[in-house]
């Protein structure tokens, strides 16, 4: 069969890609994926740049990820210059991510990923066939952004968050009024999770390869850890990411390929699943339990499930800390700290997994280096294996139902290329 399918533009993605699969035979022969984004440069504009600024600078990387950015760079230059914020500083900071995590997981599970499920182009015929669903879709979305606009300043790139702790904290009122929208979308993001699971005809994968996610041994770690632990090995210190994560250049795309142990690994939602289920709080675990996922979980189609587990987990964390704060109020602080010129080191969890900083400065306490290493930039090698055994599950299908299974590979990965372009190049090749 000499046959191909040419995919030029999918949406629902951020970003611009290109993935071209050769089908042998109703066997993969070779697939490539390539990330087309022109280089952002952000590495090379921080150099030289004083210390308080480099976060500012670093969130605008990405805007729905910008909390995170935020966050892991603050904690990497306060690990760098010897600064120790407070536990209260830590709690908001976690309150941050928490609301960057509903807000994102949400926006790719409802805006992104159910369409295809439904066999609909976009989210704007559900609000006809689904409008209950899109009603909970703008509830969660919007509170999740809520919640970054008055813990953050921001819904995107927040200016709140400083080194050191917080420029300005939100008043009583306001988080009052956050902690009473939160158990209706609790509710909501569960009746959603059995959405999911019920869809019939959905593709499935089982790529049996590695997943890494930070780590520690108290808490399912969204933020703040020291160690990153994997599903084939034992855990390593956040400060040897260079030595057991492993990134290549490769012609064919502008984004480096990532491997961990010579292989492929995933990172995101499902992998912290994977590697944190019995930490989450009693109403995450109800949801992994509504859900049905048998963990460890292999199936990367299911990274959308699990991501709405996560919004019901991250939900309740955020009552439990806005309840904290309600009650004893904040202590106001005063920045009073003196930096010493270092190298500094810090990881995070952003909603598509996990995130590197790493920054040096000098006496001036400008920097002279920085590294950055996005979730997309590990998860792309795995793409690629990931069709080793995706398409022997469906080189039989009708043209269109490959197509649509393969777009659906991609989005569950819930990529983020870039910011401004938000299409994906497909080619399939029969030979």
């Amino acid at each position: 069969m000499n046959e191909t399918i040419d995919l030029k533009h999918i949406a629902r993605v951020e970003g611009y890609g290109r993935l071209i699969v050769d089908i042998d035979n109703k066997q993969l022969k070779d697939a490539k994926f390539n990330v087309l984004e022109g280089a952002r440069f952000f590495e090379g504009i921080l150099l030289g740049k004083k210390y308080n600024e480099v976060p500012i600078i670093i969130s605008r990387i990405c805007a729905i990820c910008s909390a995170s950015h935020s966050i892991v760079s603050t904690y990497a230059v306060e690990n760098a210059l010897s600064i120790r914020p407070s536990e209260q500083t830590h709690l908001l900071r976690k309150l941050l991510v928490y609301g960057e995590m509903i807000e994102s997981h949400l926006l790719h599970t409802y805006y992104l990923a159910l369409p295809d499920y439904i066999r609909q182009p976009s989210v704007i015929p559900l609000a006809s066939s689904h409008p209950d669903v899109v009603k909970r879709a703008f509830y969660g979305h919007g509170l999740g952004n809520e919640i970054q606009r008055k813990i953050g300043g921001r819904a995107v790139h927040p200016i709140r968050n400083v080194v050191g702790g917080f420029s300005m904290f939100p008043s009583l009122e306001e988080m009052e009024s956050i902690r009473k929208k939160i158990p209706l979308m609790i509710e909501e993001t569960l009746e959603t999770i059995k959405l999911f699971r019920d869809l019939p005809d959905q593709p499935t994968i089982e790529s049996k390869r590695d997943y890494a996610a930070i780590w520690d041994c108290n808490e399912y770690a969204y933020c703040y850890a020291k160690e990153i632990a994997h599903g084939y090995g034992d855990p390593f210190p956040a400060t040897e990411y260079q030595t057991h994560l492993i990134e290549e250049v490769r012609p064919y795309s502008h984004t480096k390929f990532s491997s961990l142990n010579g292989e492929s690994f995933m990172v995101g939602a499902l992998p912290r699943l994977n590697l944190n289920h019995h930490l989450l709080t009693n109403v995450g675990k109800e949801a992994l339990e509504l859900s049905k996922l048998n963990l460890p979980d292999f199936d990367t189609y299911h990274n959308n499930i699990a991501q709405l587990v996560e919004t019901v987990d991250c939900a309740q964390r955020s009552i439990d800390i806005l309840d904290k704060f309600i009650s004893d109020d904040f202590e106001f602080e005063t920045f009073d700290f003196n930096p010493k010129p270092g190298n500094g080191i810090a990881v995070t969890e952003a909603p598509r997994g996990l995130l590197v900083h790493q920054y040096t400065f000098d006496e001036d306490l400008r920097c002279t280096y920085c590294d950055v290493v996005t979730p997309t930039a590990y998860n792309q090698h795995k793409m690629e294996t990931d069709c080793v055994d995706l398409i022997p599950r469906i080189a039989h299908r009708p043209r269109e139902d490959i197509e649509l299974f393969l777009n659906m590979l991609i989005r569950a990965y819930d990529p983020c290329i870039s910011c401004s372009a938000h299409s994906v190049k497909l080619d399939v090749k029969f030979v």
